[in-house]
Formats: C-alpha cells, structure tokens, sequence
C-alpha cells in the first residue's frame, strides 16, 4: 500500500521540492501551508506521516503538533520535525531508534529525508512517539551546559568585586542564545528568567556602578534557579501566572516594582499598608511578596512576622524593599522571617530576576 505523507510548510519553493521528490520515490503527497489548513486536511487526507515545519504563520509547528497529539486519531502518527532552530537528530535513543526525528533544514538533503521516512516506517510502529518531550529534554540539557561558563563567569565577577565586563557579557551572550529556544519549545518559564537574567547582566556592563555583592548573589540565585529549571525540564511549568503581593506606600516604588513584575510575566496585586496587606494574606495565596520595610502604621518587619503565622504562607517568599544599609537590613530581616531583600532605589532587571529566582525555588 502506498504511504500518504502531510507535507507542512509555508515555503512554497521548499515543500513543492519535497513532494516532487517524494513522489518520485512511490510516496503520495499533500502540502498545507500553515496550521489551520494542515488540521483540516488531516482526517480527509489520513496521512502515515507527517513532515513538520515548526517556524509557520499564525499557528506555530509546536501548536499543530499539540493539537494532533491530543487527537486519539492521531497522537501516535509519526512525525518528522523539521527546522533551522532544532538540534540535530540522534541525541537521544528514542530518536535513533527511529520512532520520530527532528533534523535541521540546511542540513537535510532530499535523499537524507527520503532515508529517515523510510527508516521511520520500519521502526516498531506500536510505540507512541512523543517527539516534543524530546526535543524538550535536548534543549534542557544545551541550558544546563550553558550554566557551566555562567557560573565560571561569575566566579570571575565575584573575585573581582567590581563590574567586570567580560564575565557579564558571558552571562548575557549564553543567556540570549537560549532564549528563543526556549519560547519556541514552550518552555516559557525558563525563556523568562533568561531574559531577566540577560537584561540583568546588560545593565551592570553597561553602568558598572550598579554592581555590587548584592547583584553578584542575585546572578548566582538566579543561575541555581535556572539549574533547577532545566533539570525538571516541562514538570517545571505551569498554566498559570504567578502572583506577587506588593506592599509599598511610595507611587514611584510602586509603578517600578510593578514594570519588573510585568516584565517577568509575574502578576501584581499593590496595596499601601501593612494592615491591607495583611487582610489580603489571610484570605489570598500568593506565590511571593515584596514588602518596603517603612509603611504608615505596622512596618515591613512586623508585616513579615504576622504573615509568618499564617498557615499558607508559612514559606511564601518575601523580598524587603528597603533604603536602609544592607547589612542593617539583612540581620532585620532574617530575624523577621524574610528571604531577601533589594535596595532602593530599585533597579527593574534585578528585581525582576530576584522575583522569578524566588518564585521558582518555592515551587
């Protein structure tokens, strides 16, 4: 019986090369030019495989794969993934096996595609593939050897104990280049901390007056949160958008605390006094809390201790916003419960990475 292949591409040039030379080798082809025409040829055409162009107009690849792997009908039809930001084929065993493949487009002749087709179709075809998880796993791995140089960059930072351009810029150029892998493979909460760390990493190379010990330790927070991440790989994400709780009576401290926030897709919920604040807490989860230490009425310090009594935020991380030396504020607040703190005036790429690093090791 001939086999039915689904050609998806939005380059025109590219999947007609395809299908011709398909066609030549006994194969019957049909070609969808993005997503939505693809899952709506899918059950009149019923290919046997699927070949995949992950970069598509509108739907992306990774969204027409989520919906064909969700359709009983469809969740074991082999796939093939083609696009110019994969890894290549054969860093995992599932994939050598030949269960499903995802290969690079400059690096994949027509007679090499041809190959892996075939060999596709001899492989066991009653283990169900799960191409994404894989290509899932190898990206993890590439962050996690990507934290390597980082940490040794930092190493550098902290023995210099100034700005040290070179050590950042490593942070920056590693972290930049796995950013879009990352959003591309959905694994969203480590595209963000990579960008908050980026940005991090810019603003002390660029104003190197603006590095200090405190930044340094957000850098290695941020890097084991990172760490954390990439080794939970998916189990790591979630559907919903954490949610912050600030406790800050100046505007200006509010409207800067709020942009870091947004930035790191943390939602926000601001209020101007302890008292609120804590009425909220009685009643609210949330995933962390940002508090300035002097508030009209009950201070920051005594807001950390009552919130310390409630049961659901017994372990809640809370950051200090605070204008008062640091090693002042550092033996305060250990003593009142808190988990850091960052001065004012606030810096927005640092908070927004101290934010995400803590929301990650509560979790």
């Amino acid at each position: 019986m001939v086999k039915k292949l689904l050609i998806i591409d939005d380059d025109a040039v590219v999947a007609q090369s395809y299908s011709v030379k398909l066609q030549s080798e006994g194969f019957e082809t049909q070609i969808a030019f993005d997503g939505i025409e693809a899952l709506d040829l899918l059950p009149k055409f019923l290919p046997d495989l699927i070949i995949l162009d992950l970069m598509l107009p509108g739907m992306s690849g990774l969204e027409v794969l989520g919906a064909i792997r969700e359709s009983a009908r469809f969740s074991a039809l082999p796939v093939i993934m083609l696009s110019n930001h994969y890894l290549e084929a054969g860093s995992s065993a599932d994939i050598e096996a030949g269960l499903n493949r995802s290969l690079i487009k400059a690096d994949t002749n027509l007679s090499t595609l041809v190959s892996v087709i075939n060999e596709m179709f001899s492989a066991n075809a009653g283990s169900k593939p799960n191409p994404l998880q894989l290509a899932r796993n190898v990206f993890c791995e590439r962050v996690l050897e990507s934290i390597v140089p980082m940490q040794s960059a930092l190493q550098a930072l902290a023995r210099a104990q100034v700005a040290a351009p070179e050590a950042l810029d490593v942070i920056r150029s590693k972290s930049e280049a796995l950013i879009a892998g990352a959003a591309e493979l959905a694994l969203t909460r480590i595209s963000h901390l990579l960008s908050a760390l980026a940005g991090l990493a810019q603003q002390l190379s660029e104003t190197p007056v603006k590095s200090t010990l405190s930044t340094t330790r957000t850098l290695a927070g941020a890097l084991d949160a990172l760490n954390r991440l990439s080794t939970a790989g998916l189990s790591a994400e979630r559907l919903d958008a954490p949610l912050a709780l600030v406790v800050e009576d100046e505007l200006v401290s509010q409207e800067v605390v709020r942009a870091a926030l947004e930035r790191s897709r943390i939602r926000s919920v601001v209020v101007a006094n302890g008292e609120l604040a804590l009425s909220l807490l009685e009643f609210n989860r949330f995933d962390i809390v940002f508090l300035d230490v002097t508030l009209p009425g009950i201070n920051g310090y005594q807001v950390c201790t009552a919130l310390r009594q409630l049961k659901a935020h017994q372990t809640t991380p809370v950051v200090f916003i605070t204008g008062l030396k640091e090693f002042e504020a550092r033996t305060q607040s250990a003593l009142s419960g808190a988990n850091d703190l960052i001065a004012k005036p606030v810096s927005i790429p640092e908070l927004a990475v101290k934010a995400l690093t803590h929301v990650v090791k509560a979790n």
